[in-house]
């Protein structure tokens, strides 16, 4: 704020400011970064909650997605008599390759409407080291290679 006073020995109108007003107090600065530093330490609270919510959502989809291929090829071996090759891999689910059986109780339109795609959008990968025996089914992880730590682990359900 500005006072304005006259003079009289200079005969000359002087402009004064007083002191402390119109700038900011300390105190106030004070509160207001300790505000900030708050309202980060809760943003970063709700964030790793959010964190630790989406992992466990990706983790229970890759795990139904598993159960959802593992019956589904269990029924193809119960009908076929045997597990999908390495060659016909899991779209002999989707598109079951037309074979001489003697089962009537095979759907002709397949054991799956799609392939599901895990939650970083890669295949899973099925391997099988015996037509009549067990099967492996992975999923890659965030990186789709073999491999990794944290999300980029692979994780295996074998049969």
């Amino acid at each position: 704020m500005r006072l304005v006073r006259f003079d009289k020995r200079s005969r000359k109108l002087r402009i004064k400011k007083k002191k402390g007003k119109g700038t900011l107090p300390s105190r106030f600065l004070l509160y207001l970064s300790v505000g900030v530093v708050v309202l980060a330490v809760f943003l970063l609270a709700i964030y790793s909650g959010h964190e630790r919510q989406l992992r466990r959502v990706r983790y229970d989809k890759i795990r139904e997605d598993m159960d959802t291929l593992s019956s589904a090829l269990l029924a193809y071996s119960q009908a076929r008599g045997q597990y999908p090759t390495a060659e016909q891999g899991l779209q002999a689910l989707v598109h079951p390759a037309r074979v001489p059986d003697t089962s009537a109780d095979l759907p002709p339109q397949g054991y799956l409407d799609y392939l599901p795609r895990d939650p970083w959008g890669n295949a899973y990968r099925y391997e099988v080291v015996n037509p009549l025996g067990p099967f492996d089914l992975m999923c890659l992880g965030a990186d789709g290679q073999p491999g990794g730590t944290g999300e980029a682990a692979d994780i295996h359900w074998k049969q």
